[in-house]
């Protein structure tokens, strides 16, 4: 309701605006960034142009112009407006540092106006914040929420949104997570085991061998199943059903449930540490060389 109440965005989509989600950069970070090119020549701004060229570029992406019905290859991201999770952060360099150059040229008037815009721009994109009929107060009873009433005139009978939010997340397989099974049971709805131990990732139950059992856990890649063999857990294949994860015991009847990561989640984790590292060390080299000058 903030979005759609500004006066410039994007849709991204076939879809008229009014039935869609659209996001956009705020009045103040689209132009902002375009004083830049009062100063483009100035030798201090090789960092910034590549900003502004790429954060401009990455804007125009999410725009309807572009033929996303024709780039299925792309529709992992879902929504084309999130590609502003690259525009808004470069743009907001190319903003700050631009804004900087004013005031440090002493342009009082320029700035003083540049303030007062984010402060009309700021009032402007709140107001819907304020005047919205649907509102959780601190005294809101949670039985208040649950039939979507006030929560989401759109309600999914098929999950709590209040509790999941959208729950675009969840795998699409239908399931009724309102109503599905909490405890251990086969794959035709007979229950197995009512009392399982859980930690933080991990899940202990007993079962009986060579049965097939749907676990109560929302199947993602990364949870593996173990059964145990004396004093060892041998793992057993997994596979989802109807949202859940399914196993077929064999000759085991105690398992245990682990998440483990994904090669792509290690791949992100070294991908960051080695940005922190590298980020240290050319913080470090920099520092050096202004020492020695």
């Amino acid at each position: 309701f903030i979005v759609n109440n500004t006066i410039f965005g994007f849709a991204g989509n076939t879809l008229d605006k009014s039935q869609v989600m659209t996001a956009n950069t705020g009045l103040l970070i689209l132009l902002l960034p375009l004083i830049f090119l009062f100063d483009i020549h100035n030798n201090s701004n090789r960092f910034i142009k590549p900003c502004f060229i790429f954060g401009y570029l990455f804007l125009f992406l999410c725009s309807s112009v572009i033929p996303w019905d024709s780039m299925d290859f792309l529709g992992i991201i879902q929504f084309p407006f999130r590609l502003m999770i690259i525009a808004v952060p470069l743009l907001t360099i190319v903003a700050s540092v631009s804004v900087f150059e004013v005031i440090k040229k002493n342009q009082i008037i320029i700035f003083i106006s540049i303030i007062l815009m984010i402060i009309i721009n700021s009032i402007h994109m709140l107001s819907p914040v304020y005047t919205r009929n649907l509102v959780i107060h601190n005294d809101t009873k949670y039985t208040e929420i649950l039939d979507g009433s006030i929560l989401d005139p759109y309600y999914a009978s098929t999950f709590m949104r209040a509790e999941i939010a959208a729950a675009d997340y969840l795998p699409s397989t239908f399931l009724d997570y309102k109503n599905a099974s909490k405890i251990i049971t086969t794959i035709d709805n007979q229950p197995i085991n009512g009392y399982f131990d859980k930690t933080y990732d991990t899940l202990y139950f007993e079962a009986p061998i060579n049965t097939d059992i749907i676990i109560p856990i929302t199947y993602y890649k990364g949870y593996k199943v173990y059964g145990k063999s004396g004093d060892t857990y041998v793992e057993v294949p997994c596979e989802p059903y109807l949202g859940r994860i399914k196993i077929n015991t064999e000759s085991f009847n105690e398992f245990k449930v682990s998440y483990i990561k994904t090669n792509i989640q290690l791949a992100s984790l070294m991908t960051s540490a080695l940005t922190i590292v590298s980020l240290v060390l050319m913080k470090l080299k920099l520092n050096k060389k202004r020492k020695t000058i």
